[in-house]
């Protein structure tokens, strides 16, 4: 059982800063080594507000971007539009931010794969990754489009507590429903199943969650990122956005890593120092 508790101690700071020439918005709290979160469709950086403060509690500094298109941060231009440019963007807000060590990275569904297009593309800079509920182990097309859209609804409409929290972000995706089609068209569509052999091959430490109540991130999806990446993978019981809905449940999951409150801070070593982030 996760031994933290939700403190007025630990507040996410919401704040801005220039990435790629546009602001870009953010939520950060704690004190520690740097884990950088990912969040899914329809959310922001304040979506998961409770599983990033008790995460923070487990002794990490949590940066949490709006990823592009979402929150207060600007869409990226057409071109950019692909998991490798939100990959290409979160390598300079990382760097925009400051962090000067390797991170933990974990995204939950669409940042699941993004979480997991970054580890392949700078793996010098991850500490540990984990994907959480995430696509990517192999496209949804095995799910009609009809299917996978009544399988996002009912998974939202199955947990009214999620809905108090992403109801802002759900508003204004409606209100701009090319974004959210093309969003969960990238989600449906996507396949990294090269870029998981990569990230094994590299020996890179990832772990992979999944929760069996999930209805739009399907059991063969996880298991193919688990046989791709060659680990176990971790199952608990909940809807696809449980790290929003059980919190305590995820902090428990993310103890179990053992990865904050570090005696001695991670260092960069002298090769990653003197290469840009940007570098590829």
């Amino acid at each position: 059982m996760v031994s933290v508790a939700l403190s007025s101690n630990n507040v996410l700071h919401s704040s801005t800063l220039t990435v790629q020439g546009r602001s870009a918005s953010y939520g950060h709290v704690g004190h520690g080594p740097p884990l950088v979160f990912c969040h899914g469709l329809g959310a922001n950086e304040r979506t998961y507000k409770d599983c990033l403060v008790l995460t923070a509690a487990l002794g990490f500094s949590v940066f949490a971007p709006s990823l592009p298109g979402f929150g207060k941060t600007p869409d990226l231009p057409v071109a950019s539009r692909s998991l490798r440019g939100y990959s290409a963007w979160l390598g300079d807000f990382v760097q925009a931010v400051g962090i000067g060590q390797p991170i933990v990275i974990l995204g939950q569904s669409l940042g699941g794969g993004i979480a997991m297009q970054f580890t392949h593309d700078y793996p010098r800079f991850i500490r540990h990754a984990v994907t959480i509920n995430g696509v990517g182990g192999r496209s949804l097309k095995s799910l009609s489009l009809s299917r996978y859209g009544m399988n996002l609804w009912s998974d939202l409409l199955a947990e009214t507590e999620l809905l108090v929290h992403i109801r802002t972000e759900l508003f204004n995706g409606l209100s701009r429903p090319g974004l959210m089609s093309r969003m969960a068209l990238l989600a449906y569509a996507a396949d990294l199943s090269a870029e998981l052999v990569k990230i094994r091959a590299d020996r890179t430490p990832v772990d992979v969650w999944w929760s069996r109540g999930d209805r739009i991130v399907p059991a063969p999806v996880h298991f193919a990122t688990c046989s791709l990446l060659g680990v176990p993978g971790t199952v608990v019981d909940g809807h696809h956005s449980w790290p929003v809905t059980h919190p305590y449940q995820f902090a428990a999951q993310l103890e179990r890593l053992g990865l904050g409150r570090l005696d001695t801070p991670v260092s960069p070593s002298a090769e990653m120092l003197g290469r840009s982030l940007t570098d590829g």
